[in-house]
């Protein structure tokens, strides 16, 4: 009898035991996570909003958000913000960038055992509109202003092409952006260019006027030579115009041609260094800092 008794009270303890470090054992919780709806700031800006239910027990390698072309997508552009999130609401300013074209996005949480995504929502970018330009006869280097609504505050969300070009912006303010006109173009010839910005989430050109570019010269050959040769002074924009060239005091008329270059007859009766100078119908003139010598 007492074995039996024996017996029962060491089943008693393992099954005692047993529950006891069943009971002591942690549950493992996995991370929940919601996308929140966002917030556009102009066309090409929105604030994009998370939020974090419970980050689980196992350990955060990476959080953020994917913004996506679609709906339906399972995969777009990743947005991380590290691997210490805080349970709670997160959010991110998001501008576009580049030709990828973000209609919509959700928040992700990534821990050792896998990946959880929230809900796709849709960001609604506010409409982009143009009324102008600040000037419409400009020289190269000259920073221009284009107005409008919408624009956005970040100047690698927008680009600036002139005919094919594209320029470089400098400066982003929701209701203006200003951007530095180049200096070569497809045509050395033309002078007359419409002006598009390419902004938003998908990309589409904005006609924001013409404008016409005055001649831009940037040299001459050869460095020397004798009167009654040929000198070729070479530029952009150089259509439409008339050119007179001056051999310091002395003003001889030049020829236009289409593929990049004035050129004129070296004068008579001058020997040395002289200053060249171009004047043009409209503008000008430009002045050439390396003197020309006439043998």
């Amino acid at each position: 009898m007492r074995m039996n008794k024996n017996k029962y009270a060491a089943i008693s303890l393992f099954v005692f035991s047993l529950f006891l470090s069943v009971s002591c054992e942690k549950e493992e919780d996995h991370p929940e996570i919601r996308t929140l709806t966002p917030v556009a700031y102009s066309g090409t800006e929105a604030l994009l909003r998370g939020s974090i239910i419970q980050k689980g027990s196992f350990e955060i390698l990476d959080y953020g958000f994917v913004v996506k072309n679609y709906s339906s997508s399972s995969s777009g552009y990743n947005i991380s913000l590290g691997n210490n999130p805080e349970n709670g609401p997160y959010e991110f300013k998001y501008s576009v960038t580049g030709n990828f074209s973000s209609y919509y996005y959700m928040a992700y949480i990534t821990n050792t055992e896998g990946t959880i995504y929230g809900d796709t929502k849709q960001i609604d970018y506010l409409p982009i509109s143009i009324t102008g330009l600040n000037k419409f006869i400009v020289n190269v280097g000259d920073t221009i202003t284009i107005y409008g609504k919408n624009l956005g505050t970040s100047p690698g969300s927008l680009k600036v092409k002139i005919g094919s070009f594209e320029n470089q912006v400098i400066e982003a303010n929701d209701t203006y952006i200003r951007f530095i006109v180049n200096a070569f173009y497809e045509s050395s010839y033309n002078n007359r260019y419409s002006v598009y910005l390419i902004a938003g989430s998908d990309g589409n050109n904005y006609n924001c006027g013409s404008i016409t570019i005055l001649p831009y010269f940037y040299d001459f050959y050869p460095k020397s030579g004798t009167s009654g040769n040929t000198l070729y002074i070479y530029g952009n924009f150089l259509g439409g115009r008339s050119y007179y060239v001056y051999f310091d005091l002395t003003k001889v008329y030049a020829s236009v041609s289409s593929n990049g270059y004035i050129y004129t007859t070296i004068p008579t009766g001058m020997t040395g260094a002289v200053t060249i100078m171009v004047e043009y119908e409209g503008g000008g003139p430009y002045t050439f800092p390396q003197q020309f010598i006439i043998n």
